[in-house]
């Protein structure tokens, strides 16, 4: 086992990749201090634990072509282009990713190369956009090691959010039904760092509307705004069960929307239901609010009905929906 990791320097104007097997990436920063040229300890920006040959997961990063920082005449040593802060940015919202290099032995999961590597361009989440209508942005409010340093902008653990996070156990329970979730139509970072669901769409780039669904989806999306509409989801998700590509569906949301006229194709689809009793107390919003008191209800398409009901027969009160005759 040995860490890859991502470092970038205190002034900002390099990111160097390198390997180490010691137990706590933090205790080879100041090594990598030693070849800084004014001696500066550099920071973590990602740290990934490694099975296998640890310089194959390096190789994938120095393979790639990045402008090398040409001060260093050294490979692992980059210019710190837009694309490489993406790159470096999508790591950070994994949760096999460490933010800090903090972590003990066993702390985290063990990945290799195929699941970062940086030649898929699906790899890659802009940074955030300074807001010249406001003096304080979202990131200067951060309150861990990369807080006003050049790197503020990268995604961190405390960032505030205004979405509303599925609770853990519901997300487990709905893992069980379907016997996994292989993609989070609508999700964060930050929520996903906790609910480790392999793949997951969150804006500007993946973008549900533009990706494609496919394998057991796991889908809680966004509230409607004033005057908004769940209309758009639904008929996304009719789309890709009907095309095949997703075999198995489930779905939480406040209980009218499934018995408004615009979820009927979606309805004549489902397998089984839930209605959640209690409502749900959601997590993530930076104002601590835990949602609405509005019922919620848990949707299934799919073919494990045994299954779900198992799962989530102590979470409330199952329903075994009928096709809507016109």
């Amino acid at each position: 086992m040995s860490w890859v990791y991502v470092v970038g320097s205190a002034r900002g104007d390099y990111i160097k990749f390198g390997i180490s097997k010691r137990q706590r990436l933090g205790d080879r920063l100041d090594e990598v201090a030693a070849d800084d040229p004014e001696g500066e300890a550099p920071l973590v920006l990602a740290g990934i634990r490694g099975n296998g040959h640890p310089g194959r997961g390096e190789r994938n990063l120095l393979d790639h072509p990045w402008p090398i920082k040409k001060v260093r005449l050294k490979k692992e040593y980059r210019e710190p282009v837009p694309d490489l802060l993406e790159y470096v940015n999508w790591l950070r919202m994994c949760w096999w990713v460490s933010l800090d290099g903090s972590e003990e032995p066993g702390e985290l999961e063990l990945v290799g190369p195929d699941m970062w590597s940086p030649d898929r361009l699906e790899r890659r989440q802009p940074l955030p956009e300074p807001n010249p209508t406001v003096l304080l942005q979202p990131w200067h409010d951060r309150q861990d090691h990369l807080r006003n340093t050049p790197w503020e902008r990268l995604t961190w653990e405390n960032e505030p959010i205004q979405d509303y996070f599925t609770p853990p156990e519901i997300v487990e329970a709905a893992r069980s039904a379907m016997g996994g979730i292989t993609l989070d139509a609508a999700s964060h970072p930050l929520a996903n760092r906790k609910l480790k669901i392999p793949r997951f769409f969150v804006p500007p780039q993946r973008d549900a509307f533009k990706e494609q669904w496919s394998g057991k989806v796991w889908l809680n999306p966004p509230y409607p705004e004033k005057g908004g509409s769940s209309k758009p989801w639904l008929d996304r998700a009719v789309k890709f069960i009907q095309s095949g590509d997703v075999q198995q569906f489930c779905m939480l949301s406040p209980i009218w929307i499934f018995h408004a006229q615009q979820a009927r194709e979606l309805m004549n689809l489902a397998s089984m239901m839930v209605l959640l009793s209690p409502t749900p107390v959601f997590w993530g919003n930076r104002y601590g609010k835990t949602g609405t008191n509005h019922p919620h209800a848990i949707l299934y398409v799919g073919p494990r009905r045994e299954e779900f009901c198992e799962a989530f027969g102590s979470f409330g009160i199952l329903l075994e929906p009928r096709a809507i005759r016109s």
